[in-house]
């Protein structure tokens, strides 16, 4: 209910909306409250489609999409620009986020992928830097 709430308000959800304030926004609480969801009917509660969404609005009218894919799904895929928007947002969000020129590089690594000598330069890339000295460095593990 908070999503679809979220979605109506904002047109659409991301992951900053699961964070601080954007939690406790009482105009997103009020509107979940008025969200009714209904089963489809498919047998497998898992799925995430197909989906229908539908809204009644004050002067009664009804609006309704249906979803048949999930954007980023192969029938419904992201484009180039839209998945590293959404690939440079997630970075941010970790709880030790990514630098913006690690991130970077790592794009360019998957770019030219067939081209990397040593996958580890890529795994190497996607952990956060840890000054040396500091608990779980390779440093202070050595001293251990």
């Amino acid at each position: 209910m908070f999503v679809a709430a979220t979605a109506l308000l904002q047109g659409g959800v991301d992951v900053p909306d699961f964070r601080g304030d954007r939690l406790t926004d009482p105009h997103v609480h009020e509107l979940a409250q008025k969200v009714e969801v209904v089963a489809s009917g498919n047998p497998d509660e898992n799925a995430m489609v197909p989906q229908t969404v539908g809204v009644r609005l004050r002067d009664r009218r009804e609006l309704e999409v249906r979803l048949d894919a999930i954007v980023g799904h192969p029938a419904s895929p992201l484009s180039r620009e839209q998945h590293l928007a959404k690939f440079r947002r997630c970075w941010t969000y970790g709880a030790r986020p990514l630098k913006a020129e690690r991130g970077e590089r790592l794009i360019a690594l998957v770019d030219g992928l067939e081209d990397v000598a040593d996958v580890r330069e890529l795994v190497a890339l996607t952990q956060p830097q840890v000054k040396p000295g500091r608990v779980g460095s390779p440093s202070a593990r050595r001293r251990r």
